[in-house]
């Protein structure tokens, strides 16, 4: 997205600071493969294929020199020194992205099927709402199969009108009503940069693991009486996280699929 004066206003940040140790792999997460292609060149391919000029920052943080040598010079690079949960690494980007972009957009970087499509219509949608957040959802028939995966993704729950996001609900905090709900966050942030980066800093590591969850934001937006606006992905498989093996599973099924029909967009 453009302002009036045509200067560059999307900047686009890909979380791969993570180690992923639920997969007991020696390599970070996002450089497993999926359909022969390490998961961060997926998701860095539809980020310039999104076209919106600037090149992606990659947050890298465990082995970084080893993301480093996969990505070259297609990103630039912001580093998470520690490991203190995706609020933090995304506030480790400020320094190249702050009075920069008017936007801000956030994908993982084990996100294997995150497309061009995506991106564009997520800022879009930021923009066109003047939500200070713009984000992706996944609607699924059941949690069955697959799809189980994402009964413990956070639950969304709609203003009356159903226009907005109220609440994101983690399964752990969920009662019995809002975990039959069947539509849940599915990772992709599309963020208005000014309020971005005035709203990290209130982010605090109240939680079992003692991080800066960048979920949090959603919350403190609505509190703040702001807009969270949500993208209903049409199709499940964008929503697609990677973070055990069971998943790289599920995701080299659909890689396969995908080939076999010629549908997925890089």
């Amino acid at each position: 997205m453009k302002s009036n004066e045509g200067v560059t206003r999307t900047g686009i940040v890909i979380l791969a600071a993570g180690r992923g140790a639920r997969m007991n792999h020696a390599i970070p997460k996002v450089l497993v493969l999926v359909g022969g292609v390490p998961m961060i060149l997926r998701a860095l391919s539809a980020a310039e294929a999104a076209n919106f000029k600037t090149k992606p920052v990659v947050v890298v943080g465990y082995k970084k020199e080893l993301v480093k040598k996969i990505v070259g010079a297609r990103a630039r690079y912001a580093w998470q020194c520690r490991q203190l949960g995706t609020g933090h690494a995304v506030a480790a980007t400020k320094s190249l992205l702050y009075k920069k972009v008017g936007q801000v957009i956030v994908i993982y970087g084990d996100h294997p099927f995150t497309s061009a499509n995506l991106l564009r219509r997520l800022a879009s949608l930021q923009e066109r709402t003047r939500a200070v957040v713009a984000m992706t959802t996944v609607v699924v028939p059941n949690f069955l199969g697959p799809r189980r995966i994402f009964l413990r993704y956070g639950h969304i729950v709609r203003d009356p009108r159903g226009r907005f996001v109220k609440r994101c609900v983690e399964y752990k905090d969920a009662t019995a009503r809002e975990r039959a709900i069947r539509e849940v966050n599915s990772g992709h942030y599309c963020f208005e940069a000014k309020w971005l980066w005035q709203s990290l800093p209130k982010l605090k590591r109240k939680n079992f693991k003692n991080e800066y969850y960048l979920t949090d934001l959603i919350g403190l937006a609505v509190a703040e009486g702001r807009r969270v606006a949500p993208l209903a992905l049409k199709n499940w498989h964008e929503g697609l996280g990677v973070n055990t093996m069971e998943e790289v599973k599920i995701a080299e099924g659909v890689a396969t699929k995908n080939l076999k029909s010629k549908s997925y967009e890089l």
